[in-house]
């Protein structure tokens, strides 16, 4: 039996989903990650597979996110305090779905027959980048306030996903370094590879110029 304890000060060790009574209590379980607001999302092994759980530091009370008979575990959490997690369906099957806390319910992001797996989240309203490995590779976008998702890009080798400062997705599709907005689409900036980012959702592409690595600036501000 593996249990959890939050420190606080002036107070000491408190275990973490003690509330959950006594088989839970008895059962392992492990840190999954902190929401921005403190609170911890944990799994706990029930004897074949991993339940997800979440638990108020405030309160010092849990709650189940979701306990069915697959595996599930917690991706990310957002801006909003709401929980991404992934349920683990079969070995070629991953879907996402995300919790808010608030009304304590759960959303489905994508339950595709594919791997889903989360890339980022927007700082600004809590939306999910995720890439979806079907017959294409898709790099979709889910929409927290409509409960819905829409395609970044479709290509054979979607890769280099990276969420920027500014809230724009830099991304490898096929070879080609591209800039997606919400709102207005994607740019093509170089063919190459991401190679970091500067400041405001800027970055940098490396291009290969007849052998030589060449550097390629992306400036979001002017596009």
């Amino acid at each position: 039996e593996t249990d959890l304890f939050f420190f606080r000060l002036g107070t000491g060790l408190v275990e973490i989903g003690a509330d959950l009574g006594t088989t839970v209590a008895s059962q392992n379980k492990a840190f999954d990650l902190q929401t921005s607001d403190n609170k911890v999302v944990f799994t706990v092994l029930d004897g074949t597979d991993r339940d997800l759980y979440i638990w108020n530091s405030g309160t010092g009370q849990s709650r189940v996110i979701a306990n069915s008979a697959a595996d599930e575990y917690g991706a990310t959490g957002n801006s909003q305090n709401d929980v991404v997690f992934t349920i683990v369906t079969s070995g070629t099957d991953h879907d996402l779905s995300i919790y808010d806390f608030d009304t304590d319910t759960v959303s489905g992001v994508s339950n595709s027959s594919a791997i889903d797996t989360v890339q980022g989240v927007l700082s600004g309203n809590g939306d999910v980048i995720f890439h979806q490995d079907t017959a294409t590779e898709d790099l979709r976008i889910y929409d927290v306030s409509a409960d819905s998702d829409s395609s970044i890009a479709t290509g054979t080798s979607v890769t280099q996903v990276n969420v920027l400062a500014n809230d724009d997705v830099a991304y490898n599709d096929d070879g080609t370094v591209s800039s997606f907005t919400q709102g207005s689409g994607s740019t093509a900036v170089a063919t190459g590879d991401f190679n970091g980012e500067a400041a405001g959702g800027d970055f940098v592409v490396k291009v290969d110029n007849a052998g030589d690595d060449d550097l390629v600036f992306w400036d979001a501000s002017v596009d």
